[in-house]
């Protein structure tokens, strides 16, 4: 999903006239970082005084963290990805703009769910994954994005000739893989830098990031801050930076 990030990221950052952009993300868990930060890189690259503010619906809540984004003035914002009903109303999701009651959807990631079965079924047919499996013995996971067509961008109508043509030239760029989000080196906080060389980040290198780069206006949440349901989602699949507090809340709960 980082690939569509990116793109969402690079159209949000030629909108936005204040440089100021928000990003609402769920549970801080292996890809949902490399979600944030392809999002700010992409604003980055069309708006180099982009910034994105980071807020966490785990913390304290969806509606909370897109109340705070907008009392600080920010319009354009990443909302959660996942569509959810809500007392017969369907809530934001992908890059939405929001005044007030009025809410545009400008650009969302959309999952094409049939290609990828579709891919699955084929691989059991002509048994691909049995031969896979034995050879390797362990669990086999499959980074699939636009280049393998289960992954795209959807638009609204109302946005300019001038930013489509840029987002699908992203589009036409990552699926022929001349061009990668994660392009290194790359700035993160704290002044540190990723790659010295000129390179890409690799699969592994994508899905385990525990940082966030430069222009991100926020932090990981630590542990204890969290919500119940969120604590339990990140001891199966929390990153470094956020599971620091379980194996103490873990000692304290030891008779």
């Amino acid at each position: 999903m980082y690939e569509a990030k990116f793109i969402i990221g690079a159209v949000a950052g030629s909108l936005t006239e204040s440089g100021r952009l928000g990003y609402i993300c769920d549970y801080p868990i292996f890809g949902q970082i490399a979600g944030i930060n392809a999002f700010a890189l992409g604003a980055q690259m069309t708006n180099p005084r982009a910034h994105v503010f980071l807020e966490w619906s785990s913390v304290k809540g969806p509606k909370e963290a897109e109340e705070k984004l907008i009392k600080e003035g920010i319009h354009l914002i990443s909302c959660q990805d996942t569509a959810s009903l809500s007392r017969g109303k369907r809530s934001s999701f992908g890059l939405t703009y929001i005044r007030g009651e009025d809410r545009e959807l400008l650009a969302a990631p959309s999952w094409k769910w049939g290609v990828y079965y579709e891919k699955i079924l084929r691989q059991f047919f002509s048994k691909t994954v049995q031969d896979e499996y034995e050879s390797s013995s362990k669990a086999l996971n499959y980074y699939w994005g636009m280049s393998a067509g289960v992954v795209d961008v959807s638009f609204s109508e109302t946005l300019t000739n001038g930013t489509r043509h840029l987002a699908d030239f992203l589009k036409e760029s990552i699926v022929r893989e001349v061009c990668s989000p994660f392009l290194t080196p790359i700035c993160i906080q704290g002044g540190e830098t990723i790659g010295q060389q000129q390179g890409m980040l690799n699969q592994e290198q994508i899905a385990g990031m525990d940082y966030l780069v430069e222009n991100v206006v926020g932090s990981i949440p630590a542990y204890t801050e969290l919500t119940p349901i969120a604590q339990a989602t990140v001891d199966t699949s929390g990153v470094a930076a956020a599971t620091e507090g379980a194996a103490e809340r873990a000692r304290s709960a030891e008779p």
